[in-house]
């Protein structure tokens, strides 16, 4: 008998175990941060959408898409990345300001540059809400 209980903790401590190894919430988590592993803070004001968050690892590099949106206007989300991007590393290639043509809806939009990074950013308005898309691919 003393087999057989020893034997059943055993087996629950393992399970246990497993269970603290690989908690259920980290890919939750993960989209949490979705932001944070694109190394861009995100602005007082923005909530980042998880739905739409989504990262890829491929042989060339990461793909990261991520998605914010708050009750900020466009140019001054737009403004705030424009100014906070250089100094976290970023080389800002293009921008509306210096004619590029950003995709549909977007008002304005960021294209930077990191190591073997690049960095789109796009910002709409839809009925007083602000959206930030944020696409970072590898070099090409």
């Amino acid at each position: 008998m003393n087999n057989f209980i020893t034997r059943k903790h055993l087996f629950l401590l393992s399970i246990l175990a497993c269970g603290l190894a690989f908690p259920a919430g980290v890919a939750q988590e993960r989209n949490r941060d979705m932001l944070m592993d694109l190394d861009i803070p995100l602005m007082a004001g923005l909530i980042e959408n998880t739905d739409e968050a989504m990262v890829f690892d491929s042989p060339d590099g990461r793909i990261i898409n991520a998605e914010a949106q708050g009750q900020i206007t466009a140019i001054k989300t737009f403004e705030y990345y424009r100014s906070v991007l250089p100094s976290l590393g970023w080389n800002i290639n293009k921008d509306k300001q210096n004619g590029m043509t950003c995709e549909e809806p977007a008002q304005y939009c960021i294209e930077a540059t990191r190591d073997q990074e690049s960095l789109l950013l796009q910002f709409n308005v839809n009925n007083g809400t602000s959206k930030i898309s944020y696409s970072l691919f590898p070099n090409s």
